[in-house]
């Protein structure tokens, strides 16, 4: 409110944050006739100070559907994978195999792809973003196409090799192919932040923290940390080092899972990110109306 008199009315409509009575018309000092909550409050609260320096978005649904289909396909695919390794240990304690759960392979591949085409919503989402985020996000987008392939690959080796973690013998081909994979998450997350942080700007309630998020920087380490559990088991399949097999599957497992978690945590912050692009906060032009002379913009 830096800037304003003190008599300033709101010309624009600003429901209230106690009770959502339209406070248009009133003074910033009055409170709010039906719940007694300051309007200061609900300015502080509701009006984003830097809601006029944004650009318009060139397709606000678009790529608010992007934000959310991207880690949910991503997230069903984690899902998959850990629904079939769920199932190896099932089958190895009961002596039940659970074998149609790898026909889910072609479905792995489908949201491999969705997650992919997802990700062309991202690369300019407004005409301001700078042109190497740009070009970042569309390196991501790239890296979708080896991701495909070793889904695709991977799929294909559990078709005939069953059990990958808890067989004596490592198929080093599908390690490699899994490293292929996680590299690829791992680029492709670091192609994305530099767009996903200018969007979350756009969010007055995670950029001012109000709501708790997962950093994509997390997700970063955690592939990071299952391409080096991966190492492991490359390096026991040589037969030097046996017990790295162990260790290995244990990083690659905790990866995994951080990422799981991650993945299902940038859910919900797309789909709040989603709602402040296609219902921005009001700006302070917004609410109060152009400045009268001689006092800032």
């Amino acid at each position: 409110m830096k800037g304003l008199p003190l008599s300033a009315a709101l010309s624009g409509s600003l429901p209230c944050i106690g009770c959502g009575y339209e406070l248009k018309g009133m003074s910033i000092r009055s409170v709010c006739p039906e719940c007694g909550t300051a309007i200061r409050a609900t300015i502080l609260y509701k009006v984003d100070p830097e809601a006029d320096e944004f650009r318009p978005m060139l397709t606000p649904r678009l790529t608010a559907a992007c934000l959310v289909t991207l880690p949910a396909s991503a997230f069903l695919l984690a899902l998959s994978g850990w629904a079939v390794r769920i199932a190896d240990i099932s089958a190895i304690l009961t002596g039940v195999s659970h074998s149609a759960l790898r026909s889910a392979a072609p479905w792995d591949l489908y949201l491999a792809v969705i997650a992919g085409l997802s990700t062309l919503g991202l690369i300019r989402p407004s005409s301001s973003i700078a042109w190497w985020k740009s070009l970042a996000a569309s390196v991501a987008a790239l890296c979708f196409l080896p991701l495909v392939w070793a889904v695709h690959e991977i799929g294909r080796i559990d078709a005939q090799r069953s059990m990958p973690y808890f067989s004596s013998v490592i198929s080093r081909d599908r390690v490699e192919l899994h490293m292929v994979l996680w590299l690829c998450l791992g680029l492709i997350v670091v192609g994305l932040r530099p767009v996903a942080r200018d969007l979350v700007r756009r969010s007055l309630a995670l950029r001012t923290g109000r709501v708790d998020r997962q950093t994509m920087l997390a997700m970063i380490v955690a592939s990071a940390l299952v391409l080096i559990g991966d190492a492991g088991r490359w390096w026991s399949a040589t037969g030097e080092q046996p017990h790295a097999m162990a260790v290995g599957t244990l990083i690659v497992a905790l990866g995994a899972l951080f990422v799981t978690v991650g993945l299902a945590t940038a859910i919900v912050d797309g789909w709040r990110i989603g709602l402040a692009i296609r219902q921005p906060a009001p700006g302070r032009r917004q609410v109060f109306g152009d400045p009268p002379p001689g006092l800032p913009n």
